[in-house]
């Protein structure tokens, strides 16, 4: 240690000592558990933030020895051993994140969930979350500075830890306890996954006809830019908000199976929200 270094750390110790001031460990080192699409993209981003990435895990060793390639780091797919420096994220599927857990060592470990609660990490001194609200792809480079993140820890020091690491890779990092996180997932779920799946079941009613899906992007490009403007998001058209009855039915006869089931329901509660 230096002069220059040597001074800095007693100015430090004394302002520690007289006010009692806790400094904030700064993460710098991350092992990722798991190998798919939120383990790629959420290592990319901390590499590219100068976050080392000190391990990466899968039960597949392809998998785990095709992301360590990316993010020059070592890879195993043995649970024991995976050697955490400062921190596991653990990215797999919610069924198993407690099953792995329980064969962790006792190190700073965060899941990467929506609907997991944080308990189910409390045999970790140290456990929190992580939950970016995005869908993500290991093939498409995910734009981290715009995706919110979710932050939950057990203890506040923690929570200022996580936070510090995560405005690294993200403009939009918000404190969430488990309940509410929850709440956003099935949000989420809604706009994005149901969304997508009933797109796709349009997609499949102008096939039976022989029509191109190409006819209905500009509707699905105009919902969109509405979607995304305050004043015009909540304005609804078409036959359930009209209270059309004679379309409603005429509609709901012409579809099959689940589709049926989909349009009456969705045309109830687009009737009971007026």
């Amino acid at each position: 240690m230096n002069f220059i270094e040597e001074s800095i750390f007693r100015i430090l110790f004394i302002i520690n000592h007289k006010n009692k001031i806790k400094f904030t460990h700064m993460i710098n080192n991350v092992t990722l558990i798991g190998s798919g699409n939120l383990a790629t993209q959420i290592g990319i981003a901390f590499k590219q933030s100068k976050i080392t990435i000190n391990q990466v895990y899968s039960k597949d060793v392809k998998n785990a020895k095709k992301l360590s390639k990316k993010l020059k780091c070592k890879f195993t797919n043995k649970i024991k051993e995976i050697e955490i420096k400062e921190l596991g994220i653990i990215c797999i599927k919610d069924d198993y994140i407690s099953k792995i857990a329980d064969k962790i060592p006792n190190k700073p470990i965060v899941h990467t969930s929506g609907s997991t609660n944080i308990n189910t990490l409390n045999k970790f001194k140290k456990h929190g979350v992580i939950y970016p609200i995005q869908t993500l792809n290991k093939n498409k480079k995910a734009n981290f500075t715009k995706i919110p993140i979710c932050v939950e820890a057990n203890t506040k020091l923690f929570e200022k830890e996580l936070n510090v690491l995560c405005k690294k890779i993200s403009n939009n990092v918000i404190n969430v306890k488990s309940n509410k996180r929850l709440n956003i997932h099935i949000a989420a779920v809604m706009c994005n996954n149901f969304t997508n799946q009933i797109i796709n079941r349009a997609e499949h009613i102008l096939k039976k006809q022989n029509l191109s899906f190409e006819i209905l992007l500009p509707i699905i490009d105009e919902t969109f830019k509405k979607i995304q403007n305050p004043k015009t998001r909540l304005q609804k058209t078409g036959p359930a908000i009209r209270k059309d009855y004679k379309i409603i039915k005429k509609h709901i006869e012409e579809l099959e199976g689940l589709d049926k089931k989909i349009y009456n329901i969705i045309s109830k509660q687009i009737m009971s929200d007026e």
